[in-house]
C-alpha cells in the first residue's frame, strides 16, 4: 500500500428537490499513511509550517496538540466506537495551499492486510465548526447515518446519509422520507506523489483551498437564485462530536 499519492478527483453533486440543480468540478487531494506523514515534506511542502502546499495537525479532529495517531486513537476511545483489527490508517484529504485551507469533508480510512475496515469522515462547515461521521462498515452501501449536523443553508437538519466506499471512489446520498434529496461522488484517480506532480496541481489548479471557497459560495447564490428554501444555523452545534 502506498504511503502518500496526489488524487485527482472528480467531485459531483446533484440536488434533485425541490428543484434540480447539478454541478461537477476537478479538485486534487491527497491520501497519506498517518503513520509516515513527516515523510510528506518536500522544498514545496510543509508539515506543520507554511509552504505552498502544507498538513496542519491543528486543522484535524478536536485536540490540536496531539500527533494524527494519538489524536485518532483518542477520539475512538473518547467515544466508544468499536474498532476492527488494523495496521494503517490513510486519510483522504484536501492540503493548505499557500497556507489556507479548508476541507468540506476528510476521510480517516482504517486497512488491515490492505482491506478497507471503517471509515471516519470528518465533515466542516463554513462556521468553523465540525462533525464525524464514523462507518462501521464501508463496505455495506445500504449503511446509514442520521444526519445532524448543518452544512448548507438550503438544507434542514433532517434525513440520513447514504455511504458507498470502493477502490478511489466516496458516495454519499442524502435521503429524506425515503426520497433522495443529494447525491454526490468523489472519483479519483492516483499519480505519484512527487514535487513535479505537486507543481503540476499548482498549475491546474491554482489557490485551490480559496477556489474551494469561492466555488461553495456561488453554488449557494445559485441556489438562493432558484428560491430553493432558506434554514438559518442552529444557534449550537450538536451536542455529540460523532455520529456512529
Amino acid at each position: 500500500m502506498k504511503k502518500a499519492v496526489i488524487l485527482r478527483n472528480t467531485i459531483y453533486h446533484k440536488r434533485f428537490l425541490p428543484v434540480e440543480h447539478v454541478f461537477t468540478y476537478e479538485a486534487f487531494s491527497l491520501r497519506f499513511s498517518i503513520y509516515h506523514v513527516e515523510e510528506l515534506k518536500k522544498l514545496i511542502f510543509g508539515f506543520n509550517q507554511f509552504s505552498l502546499f502544507s498538513i496542519h495537525l491543528k486543522d484535524y479532529l478536536f485536540d490540536p496538540a496531539k500527533s494524527f495517531e494519538e489524536k485518532f486513537h483518542s477520539f475512538a476511545k473518547k467515544h466508544a466506537l468499536e474498532l476492527k483489527k488494523f495496521d494503517e490508517i490513510l486519510l483522504q484529504t484536501f492540503p493548505r495551499v499557500l497556507g489556507y485551507g479548508f476541507n468540506p469533508v476528510c476521510f480517516w480510512m482504517t486497512y488491515h492486510k490492505g482491506e478497507l475496515q471503517q471509515v471516519l469522515a470528518e465533515v466542516n462547515n463554513t462556521f468553523g465548526e465540525k462533525h464525524c461521521y464514523f462507518i462501521e462498515n464501508p463496505h455495506n452501501s445500504e449503511f446509514h447515518l442520521e444526519k445532524c449536523f448543518h452544512v448548507s443553508p438550503f438544507f434542514s437538519i433532517e434525513g440520513e446519509y447514504q455511504f458507498t466506499f470502493k477502490e478511489n471512489y466516496v458516495g454519499i446520498d442524502l435521503i429524506v422520507n425515503n426520497k433522495k434529496q443529494i447525491a454526490t461522488f468523489i472519483k479519483s484517480k492516483e499519480i505519484p506523489y512527487t514535487t513535479q506532480n505537486l507543481l503540476g496541481c499548482f498549475i491546474k489548479f491554482p489557490f485551490a483551498s480559496f477556489v474551494i471557497m469561492g466555488k461553495i459560495h456561488w453554488q449557494a447564490l445559485l441556489l438562493w437564485w432558484k428560491k430553493v428554501p432558506f434554514f438559518t444555523k442552529p444557534k449550537n452545534p450538536p451536542n455529540k462530536e460523532v455520529t456512529s
